[in-house]
């Protein structure tokens, strides 16, 4: 897909043409390409044994919110902010920052040892090498 820039903003050509942006979109004629089917999909679950080689290869400081995305689902942008006091009786408790929707989920058993392990060195979970969220 061919792509414009206007004022820092990405414009598809596809969404431009009906909003008169553009006249025309070059790639329309462009073949899409087929995809094999026995390719793996690459926006697909991980597999347990990919789970545990990334966990086990990650740096430390990466393993626990790479640990409390897999296990939880929760967005990486409310995992850097979530804080120690989210973590209650074995619960993870807190406000989506997309919705603001109230959720709780408890702490998976692969993810208890990852939250026991990890140091406390910030008012926020995560931290980088510097503990600094």
């Amino acid at each position: 897909m061919r792509y414009f820039w206007l004022e820092l903003y990405i414009i598809p050509s596809n969404w431009g043409i009906p909003r008169g942006w553009v006249g025309t979109n070059p790639t329309n004629q462009v073949p899409k390409i087929e995809r094999p089917s026995d390719l793996k999909h690459r926006d697909r679950a991980w597999t347990r044994a990919e789970i545990d080689a990334v966990l086990q290869a990650a740096p430390k400081h990466l393993a626990l919110p790479i640990a409390l995305g897999v296990y939880t689902g929760i967005r990486e942008g409310d995992v850097l902010r979530l804080p120690w006091s989210a973590i209650k009786g074995g619960i993870i408790t807190w406000r989506q920052s997309k919705t603001e929707e109230p959720l709780s989920i408890p702490i998976h058993r692969n993810l208890a040892p990852i939250i026991e392990a990890a140091k406390r060195r910030h008012v926020t979970i995560v931290v980088g090498k510097k503990g600094q969220p």
